[in-house]
């Protein structure tokens, strides 16, 4: 990379960590209210649905910013969920590296690595036409 390249990336950088800072002063707290509400908005978009063909008796949320996953687990902190209860697991290409992938997401959850189920693999399908 040239140097005016990683120049104009270092100010995007740091212009993006100054709009995240001022938003987050400009919001400030989230009250126990404000992020009940802002977990059901991320289960609703976010989160497996049961249905009646395909009843289901366990949360399930899938998404890979971890910003989202720290906010969710937020919520399951207001309402007592200790992180022993969760099952978690990793969906990655079959290509990836699982272990470092692993590593990456118990640290942002705050958990062992051990307490992760087996990898989902997804296998690469260059045929699919999107």
């Amino acid at each position: 990379m040239n140097a005016g390249l990683a120049r104009l990336r270092a100010s995007q950088e740091e212009e993006r960590a100054a709009t995240k800072q001022a938003a987050a002063a400009a919001i400030g707290d989230l009250s126990d209210r404000e992020l009940f509400i802002a977990g059901v908005a991320l289960y609703w978009a976010e989160g497996a649905k049961s249905k009646p063909h395909r009843r289901a008796e366990v949360l399930q949320f899938i998404n890979s910013d971890p910003d989202v996953i720290k906010l969710f687990l937020r919520r399951l902190d207001l309402l007592g969920v200790t992180r022993d209860r969760l099952t978690l697991r990793v969906r990655i290409s079959e290509t990836a590296d699982v272990e470092a992938a692993e590593k990456y997401w118990a640290d942002i959850v705050g958990i062992g690595v051990s307490a992760f189920s087996r990898a989902t693999l997804k296998k690469h399908n260059p045929r699919a036409v999107r």
